[in-house]
């Protein structure tokens, strides 16, 4: 049946209805994990679903935010910047984009952290949580959802050891190509035809340019983007882990080794690296102990070091004139043959090229090979401990834990650039190149930030029990984090839970769910929030009418849940209050006007106001298996209504910069008349 292994989506406001059809995974009692709770499947009524880090680990791919599309129903992703592994940056959501900060929460180990840098073989599960009942716990931060990501842990028994290498070909599905010179040329004097211009280019001209030759000097013809991008790039990765364990303690220790080769084509004259390329080592420690027979440690560790390496002009500038130049404007560069500027100065060459180019446009060769490099390196540590303790001899069925944790994260930054010469055939000496701009020495520039800190505690209490037909679960906990940064102002978060749950004889289900949360980013009065849920759920198939049926539908399940949840993660910090700024030029004294002085304007408009984006989301499912269990179908019908959306930034300043713009481009236009 793998080719039931399919997803649909369908639209139709003002919700959605999604359709999944797969192969049979998970039965009602197998547990899903809620970050702060786990459950049978079965008693759950909200809208979650989860994929094994078993699907995940041979799949070549460096960034697990981007694999998840097509493998989790309603999850998008679209990656918004490329060129190598530190910036194969994507931008991903659930149920699709309904808020103008549609950021994502994401957890991994109940901490929140950056999930699309780990490696798929220390992932034992990610879960992507969808409605109001699914993320009611998360409150402010959840508004357009959830993913939990848990890593693995050990198992008793001896030392497994696996190692696993992969070598990846990368190649662009579709490359732009330009015209040839010669066809430039032909079109550029039509696009002039059309607005009534004479042609730029003669008839003796373009018979030069169709000679193809690149090493021409008067009538090149480069083709920028084929000599300089490589055809396929290739990727390395290298995953070892070890785990095993006693009755006593069991662990998993997993380290990963990744680089990305540059797509770029450099030349090799100098000691230093001008391609882009990038390379990360991660490594983790899970380490759970038994210390007595009612009480658990966990001890996570986890880091990784990364360096992405380029040229300094930017990868990205560098791209954009490949794939955009003329072939014909210029070639590679001019053989050195005793030319002089336009003031009869001798140019000196390096390895017996001079670089090409006009006041125009910069040439790509130079821009690779000329322009120096940059190297920006991160080192990021995280630790979590959690003590669980059974607190079953004051009642049964009660639990407590307590969660410890810090990340940590250092940014450092080289920048050695170097400004360099171009020259351009003079029209009327064959000897003459004109030259625009100096050369330069290298510039070196090094920036060392410790950028972030985050450390967080969780207190937790849990309860679950069974009374003949009557399951009830309760929860309630207490969260907070704090984050420092060195160039701005600390941030906290805090929160307070809890989730009581009803179940009689695995037929009928009810939550109550509710969160109150605040943050530092509202004023007094506002910080504060309640975010209530209800969710139910009824299990025909466990009905005794339903006893026939079984032998076709063995399971079926009608869900419902409607909640408020809200977004805080596109609201500003502190712009409840105003703030002044140093602005050049905002003060204009003396005689005509003629003096500017710098001073300090109110740079933000104070919102005492401000508040959270609301959503208040209803959701509508069906849950079934068919044939004998060999098919499960989920179908879900939701509807999400948005209010208090942040959608105005009040800074003055970028309304300050807009007009000094507007202003100097008035100026730029006046002096062209």
């Amino acid at each position: 049946m793998k080719f039931l292994k399919k997803m649909l989506l369908v639209g139709l406001l003002p919700g959605y209805l999604i359709c999944q059809a797969q192969n049979v995974q998970n039965k009602e009692d197998v547990p899903l994990d809620l970050g702060y709770r786990v459950l049978p499947m079965g008693d759950y009524n909200g809208s979650a679903y989860t994929i094994s880090g078993k699907q995940l680990r041979n799949l070549p791919v460096t960034n697990l935010s981007a694999v998840l599309a097509g493998l989790v129903p309603g999850y998008f992703a679209r990656q918004v910047q490329g060129g190598g592994l530190v910036n194969e940056q994507n931008s991903f959501w659930i149920r699709g984009q309904r808020s103008n900060s549609p950021d994502v929460l994401v957890l991994v180990d109940g901490q929140e952290r950056d999930f699309a840098v780990l490696s798929s073989h220390e992932v034992e599960s990610i879960t992507v949580l969808k409605d109001a009942a699914a993320t009611a716990l998360y409150g402010m931060r959840a508004g357009s959802g959830a993913i939990l990501v848990t890593t693995r842990k050990g198992a008793k028994g001896k030392p497994q050891v696996e190692l696993t290498a992969q070598i990846i070909a990368q190649q662009p599905l579709k490359e732009l190509k330009s015209l040839n010179a010669a066809d430039y040329a032909r079109q550029h004097n039509i696009a002039r035809h059309n607005d009534n211009m004479d042609p730029l280019y003669s008839n003796y001209d373009i018979m030069n340019y169709a000679k193809n030759d690149p090493n021409s000097i008067l009538y090149p013809n480069v083709d920028w983007a084929d000599k300089y991008l490589k055809d396929i790039r290739w990727s390395q990765r290298y995953n070892l882990n070890i785990q095993g364990g006693t009755e006593k303690s069991t662990y998993f220790v997993n380290a990963m080794y990744t680089r990305n080769n540059g797509y770029f084509n450099t030349d090799d004259s100098h000691d230093y690296n001008t391609n882009h390329s990038a390379e990360r080592f991660n490594i983790r420690s899970n380490i759970d102990f038994a210390v007595t027979r009612t009480t658990q440690l966990d001890v996570n560790l986890y880091g990784w070091y990364q360096s992405q390496n380029g040229p300094g002009s930017g990868a990205e500038n560098i791209y954009k004139n490949l794939v955009t130049l003329p072939q014909g404007i210029f070639p590679e560069w001019y053989n050195d043959q005793g030319y002089t500027d336009q003031y009869g100065n001798v140019i000196n060459a390096e390895d017996g090229k001079i670089v090409a180019g006009n006041a125009f446009r910069e040439n790509p060769w130079a821009m690779l090979n000329r322009s120096g490099y940059f190297q920006d390196k991160q080192l990021y540590g995280s630790f979590r401990t959690k003590l669980s303790q059974d607190l079953s001899f004051i009642t049964e069925g009660l639990k407590a834990s307590v969660a410890l944790s810090m990340d940590s994260r250092t940014i450092s930054s080289i920048r050695r650039t170097i400004t360099f010469a171009y020259y351009e055939k003079d029209a009327t000496n064959e000897n003459v190149l004109r030259r625009t701009r100096e050369d330069d020495s290298m510039i070196n520039k090094v920036d060392n930030t410790s950028s972030f800190r985050r450390t967080g505690i969780v207190a937790q209490l849990d309860y679950n029990r069974t009374f003949g037909k009557h399951g009830v679960s309760a929860l309630a906990f207490y969260e907070q984090y704090e984050s420092n940064d060195e160039m701005v102002l600390p941030t906290r978060f805090q929160s307070v839970n809890g989730w009581f749950g009803y179940n009689y004889d695995k037929k009928y289900g009810i939550d109550v769910i509710g969160a109150y949360q605040g943050s530092h980013k509202f004023g007094p009065g506002h910080k504060f929030g309640f975010f209530p849920t209800i969710s139910a759920g009824w299990t025909v198939s466990n009905e005794s009418f339903w006893k026939d049926a079984k032998k076709i539908v063995p399971y079926l399940k009608l869900k419902a849940s409607y909640g408020q949840v809200s977004n805080s993660s596109g609201v500003d910090a502190f712009y409840y209050r105003g703030r002044m700024w140093p602005q050049n030029e905002v003060y204009i004294t003396g005689v005509n006007m003629g003096t500017k002085l710098g001073g300090y304007i109110q740079d933000i408009l104070p919102n005492p106001g401000l508040t959270w984006e609301k959503a208040r989301i209803l959701n509508i499912g069906i849950d079934t298996r068919l044939f004998s269990d060999r098919l499960s179908v989920t179908a879900e019908f939701f509807k999400d209504n948005r209010h208090d959306m942040y959608v105005v930034n009040n800074k003055i300043s970028s309304l300050v910069g807009n007009v000094k713009e507007f202003k100097q481009n008035i100026g730029k236009i006046n002096s062209h008349e």
